[in-house]
């Protein structure tokens, strides 16, 4: 039987380990192997893992890079390495969550039962867990940009049947090896956030499909590493990728359109940002204006494993 391969990248996010190695530690399902790619922490992240993953004999590989090469192609080193090792399904997940000793199980048995689906858990805030951050999504007919179903709503009975959803975070996917090896891995253009979003969008339009389990929940820290959704730096790479993830996923006419429409709501957000935060939203808009010039020839350029 195939290891569950688990991939989580580290940046700056030392105090979150802990409870990440605890909750692997506590699994009753132990037949996992976890891909550990740091992009160049400053905080002594990659040491910190790696001496937790020893000490609590937590199986794993480690990559150090030698500078920060983003989200999507730090993911697709884990990726490349699970699959090379035969695991089977492959979970994304980020390191500042925190989930319940039965989790891996109870996915597991999902993956084999759905062996082409992506599982994607009920995913609530850490300080917060009555509040849902994510009970899946779907994508705007609107706005062509996902929008993720529960966020911040109380957790209940909307939220609590098992079904098949149009969009996901990979703050916790499970992927089986096949849907990597069929649509390719992540997204490089995108340093991170949407990169997700266009892993799932290319997967549904190639016949996979994503299921939604409430249980087992995910407790997610949100933010950690990024600053928050206010932070310089968010809105940067979010309004720029909206732009690259608009241009990707859509004909040119459509496409079009819904870029329109991105910048207009963004010139709304321009009364509540101070200077700094309207700097890096011009500069985040402009970037990604830029790759539809610069790299028209290159619209669907997706990384193979």
């Amino acid at each position: 039987m195939s290891k569950i391969g688990i991939v989580t990248v580290t940046y700056n996010g030392v105090t979150v380990l802990q409870d990440f190695v605890r909750c692997l530690k506590e699994q009753t399902c132990q037949d996992y192997i976890l891909y550990v790619i740091d992009n160049f922490s400053s905080d002594d992240s990659a040491n910190e893992i790696e001496r937790l993953c020893v000490e609590n004999k937590i199986p794993f590989q480690l990559i150090r890079n030698d500078k920060n090469l983003g989200v999507a192609r730090a993911n697709n080193q884990g990726i490349r390495m699970a699959l090379a090792d035969n695991c089977d399904p492959v979970i994304i997940a980020n390191n500042d969550i925190e989930f319940y000793p039965d989790t891996l199980a109870s996915v597991n048995e999902y993956a084999r039962t759905r062996p082409t689906d992506m599982i994607l858990p009920k995913v609530v805030f850490h300080d917060q867990p009555d509040l849902v951050w994510c009970a899946g999504g779907k994508i705007s007919a609107l706005r062509g940009v996902p929008r993720t179903a529960g966020y911040r709503q109380k957790d209940g009975a909307a939220f609590a049947e098992p079904k098949y959803v149009t969009s996901a975070p990979t703050c916790f996917l499970v992927v089986p090896a096949e849907v990597f090896k069929s649509v390719g891995l992540m997204d490089e253009d995108y340093f991170v956030y949407l990169d997700d979003s266009d892993f799932v969008v290319r997967a549904a339009n190639s016949g996979y499909r994503i299921y939604y389990t409430p249980g087992p929940v995910i407790r997610h820290k949100v933010s950690i590493s990024t600053g928050g959704a206010d932070s310089p730096f968010t809105i940067h790479q979010i309004s720029k990728n909206t732009i690259l993830f608009l241009y990707k996923n859509n004909p040119p006419v459509l496409a079009a359109w819904y870029i329109f429409v991105a910048l207009i709501r963004n010139m709304l957000h321009l009364r509540r940002y101070n200077a700094i935060q309207r700097n890096k939203l011009f500069q985040g808009l402009g970037d990604g204006l830029r790759f539809i010039f610069d790299k028209s020839a290159a619209r669907h350029n997706i990384p193979r494993v």
